[in-house]
């Protein structure tokens, strides 16, 4: 899949490939798949955010969400990504938890530019991985 970037909404230059130069917290600066569906742009992006340990912004079941994504692996043919919500309509959640999305329901993704760190409690050997993987989350080395 070949993707392109779109343009940022403020004019600042970009800092790397889907991160914006601006101050805001949040960055609307993202990939856009070919097709132009949001599932093609959230199997584009995640994987970046993930590798780079950012956070993104998306609508979710009528809803603005901010996941840390650890994981993108495939169930029955279909993307999902399983995360840590760091924010869910403007309010930190109860507890942190890891939480699978379908990706075909994650909508105007963007990247932040907001790190994230490890979730403990994945666990690679949950049977739901045993499906294809596309990207995981890699322990930094120090």
């Amino acid at each position: 899949m070949r993707v392109s970037l779109a343009a940022c909404y403020d004019d600042a230059p970009p800092l790397a490939a889907g991160i914006c130069n601006h101050r805001e917290r949040h960055c609307r600066f993202g990939l856009r798949g070919n097709d132009g569906s949001a599932e093609t742009d959230a199997v584009a992006l995640l994987p970046q955010a993930i590798r780079n340990q950012l956070c993104v912004r998306a609508s979710y079941n009528r809803g603005m969400v901010i996941p840390a994504p650890h994981i993108l692996y495939t169930c029955h043919d279909a993307p999902f990504v399983d995360a840590v919500v760091i924010e869910r309509n403007g309010g930190a959640p109860v507890e942190a938890k890891l939480a699978s999305f379908g990706v075909a329901g994650l909508k105007s993704i963007a990247m932040t530019v907001e790190a994230f760190v490890p979730f403990a409690g994945l666990d690679l050997s949950d049977p739901r991985y045993a499906q294809p993987i596309i990207t995981q989350l890699e322990p930094r080395r120090v």
